[in-house]
């Protein structure tokens, strides 16, 4: 996938989900964590596919911070006005595959 090219080939940093946080949910700094499900890749300790993560991805500023490359949410219309401003823009790409 995308992700695995990503984060394994490219070393990039992304957002997580919480069923793979193990336990970084409940820090209370942004920080970059390689956990141990998926060796190797580097995560936020964030989850931006649900709207109390993006909430929490705001109040660490985590698009200011620069500590994130990619950020993974199905959520635009809740993730953008919170996570994104005029000085610090994003780039949308959607992927899709036929079934």
């Amino acid at each position: 996938t995308i992700k695995n090219m990503y984060s394994d080939c490219h070393e990039l940093v992304e957002t997580a989900e919480n069923k793979i946080l193990e336990g970084h949910q409940n820090d209370t700094s942004l920080e970059v964590v390689t956990l141990q499900i998926l060796t190797g890749w580097k995560f936020a300790n964030v989850d931006t596919t649900i709207p109390s993560g993006i909430d929490r991805a705001a109040r660490f500023n985590v698009v200011k911070s620069g500590l994130v490359d990619f950020i993974v949410s199905p959520l635009l219309y809740e993730a953008v006005p919170k996570l994104f401003d005029s000085e610090h823009k994003g780039r949308f790409f959607a992927i899709f595959r036929d079934p």
